[in-house]
């Protein structure tokens, strides 16, 4: 890779890893409701804490792969509770992303229309 290539690398990371620094503690609140609500629903649906998590994690990120699916009314609550949050969560990410590809073009010198 030429030079400014790796400079242009080198500024989105710094600027994606600043970004997530300022906001880590509200992505690492949106990580603790959505496993607690995980937990929830695996103590109503009689699940493993191991397929809690798992389950709210692929809820959490929408990828569902229905392997576990809750029957009961409360738990799918939760269950849409936990989507939401990781629709949060990811949302978070990627404009953190975009801001850091933003901030870096613009270092860069590269012309950034919104």
């Amino acid at each position: 890779m030429t030079e400014i290539y790796m400079n242009e690398i080198w500024l989105f990371g710094y600027d994606f890893f600043t970004g997530l620094w300022v906001t880590w503690p509200v992505l690492c609140f949106l990580v603790f409701i959505k496993g607690a609500l995980g937990i929830v629903v695996g103590r109503i649906e009689k699940w493993s804490t191991f397929d809690s998590i798992y389950f709210s994690l692929i809820t959490g990120m929408t990828v569902g792969y229905g392997d576990f699916s809750p029957s009961h009314r409360i738990s799918k609550i939760c269950s849409v509770l936990i989507t939401l949050v990781g629709l949060v969560f990811s949302g978070i990410i990627v404009a953190a992303s975009v801001e850091a590809m933003r901030r870096a073009m613009l270092q860069m010198n590269v012309a950034v229309t919104m």
